[in-house]
């Protein structure tokens, strides 16, 4: 559904940085997992218009756990455990250097903890640190609001914001080099998309053999990072304004499932999930045919079902490459918005 489309001056909204020469792509849709901000929008509804489409809308297709991935240790030493529980005091303190040895975790594993960040900025670095600084000045009280993420409001600090971990920290650019780090620093531990380690990483990538912590969840159990648990985390959410009131299409409210997922409820959800959002425009006057074509795969991809008893055909792709489908009542409302999608010239109604 990209083709090319005139000759533009400036890239055309949705391009990704790869995408350096003329002409530029007309991209129809996109995927992200960071929610658009109003510059965003008013930077794409600008470009889109010039092409006759209409404003950016955004919907939530699936949910994923963000790991926390670590190395063992070498093999004849003393290892990590292979099932590693750590509670919310536990990984908080990791990632704000109060816990800086193994020791102080596991009694016999006397090694120096080396935390793997991300270096470029990133939905997955953005939605872990949000989480830590939401629920770490509760889990202990040493810690203080603002310490993993800038304070936006006093215009302090820049993003992503990464605390000062006193020299013991490995940098990666991706997640696939999260995944290369860890695996070759013993005793390091980094956040990574499920689909990058165990079970989910494909044969001969580099977090192929990577264990994933249990993490302890708002309701105090400890939940395991699998697909199954990241849609525990999401299938309770009903989109609402900001009034609290029941609303089944408008795209402007998606944005509060961030929010909702920065510390999800329930007993077997598991704490740290990220959204992977459909990025779309409201008006697709170019191609019918395209727009209908986008409109068809929403509807089918979010067809409801009774997951997981019964997994829809893309509900099983998805969770074989660690994603968790939405709730039933999210899917209906993500069907409502993107069936009101315009194929013609008219305008957006939402």
């Amino acid at each position: 559904m990209t083709s090319t489309y005139g000759t533009p001056t400036s890239p055309p909204p949705f391009t990704d940085n790869q995408t350096t020469s003329y002409p530029y792509p007309f991209n129809d849709f996109n995927s992200s997992s960071v929610v658009l901000s109003s510059t965003d929008k008013s930077n794409y509804s600008a470009n889109a218009k010039k092409k006759g489409a209409g404003d950016p809308i955004q919907v939530p297709t699936s949910v994923s756990t963000i790991n926390l991935a670590y190395n063992r240790g070498p093999a004849g030493q003393a290892q990590l455990p292979s099932i590693l529980s750590l509670s919310r005091k536990q990984y908080c303190d990791i990632w704000a250097g109060l816990i800086t040895n193994w020791n102080q975790i596991v009694s016999n594993v006397n090694q120096t903890i080396t935390l793997v960040v991300r270096s470029d900025t990133n939905g997955t670095t953005q939605d872990f640190f949000f989480h830590l600084d939401t629920i770490c000045p509760s889990a202990d009280s040493r810690l203080s609001p603002d310490l993993f993420v800038p304070d936006i409001t006093n215009g302090s600090g820049s993003w992503p914001m990464i605390p000062n971990f006193g020299g013991f920290t490995a940098t990666a650019s991706s997640a696939n080099g999260t995944a290369s780090a860890i695996s070759a620093i013993p005793y390091s531990i980094g956040y990574i998309p499920a689909s990058f380690v165990s079970p989910y990483a494909g044969s001969g990538t580099p977090g192929r053999n990577l264990p994933s912590a249990r993490l302890q969840n708002k309701s105090g159990g400890y939940a395991v990072p699998t697909s199954l648990y990241a849609f525990n985390a999401v299938k309770n959410f009903v989109l609402t304004d900001i009034n609290g009131n029941l609303v089944v299409d408008d795209p402007d409210d998606y944005g509060y499932l961030k929010t909702y997922l920065v510390d999800p409820s329930g007993s077997t959800a598991y704490p740290i999930v990220s959204t992977t959002f459909l990025d779309l425009y409201c008006t697709v006057p170019r191609s019918a045919s395209i727009g209908n074509a986008i409109k068809s795969f929403v509807q089918t991809a979010l067809a409801a079902s009774t997951f997981p008893t019964t997994p829809s055909q893309y509900e099983g792709l998805a969770t074989s490459l660690g994603f968790g489908p939405l709730g039933s009542s999210l899917k209906t409302s993500v069907r409502n918005t993107v069936n009101n999608i315009n194929t013609t010239s008219g305008p957006c109604i939402f």
